[in-house]
């Protein structure tokens, strides 16, 4: 899996995550950015395009520990008005 590839699947990881919680149905539709940093973690700052009916904004935060498993800590949609992508 490419580096890209990973990304979004992280990006889909956790917004299906919100859908369940929300009854939604968002799709992730484009990977925007992307910011990280490593700890014990490697944490993933992604902004993304979603669509349901008109395309939105959403951001996640994703820790991937060392053995390969995912941890969602925020994933919402993106604030109305805030600058910049």
């Amino acid at each position: 899996m490419t580096p890209a590839e990973e990304t979004k699947d992280f990006a889909e990881q956790a917004l299906e995550l919100y859908n369940e919680d929300n009854g939604t149905k968002y799709k992730v539709n484009e990977i925007l950015k992307v910011n990280g940093f490593c700890t014990q973690y490697y944490h993933f700052y992604i902004t993304f395009t979603v669509t349901n009916g008109e395309k939105e904004y959403f951001q996640a935060e994703v820790l991937k520990d060392v053995d390969g498993s995912l941890e969602c800590e925020i994933i919402r949609p993106r604030e109305k008005g805030a600058l910049g992508i």
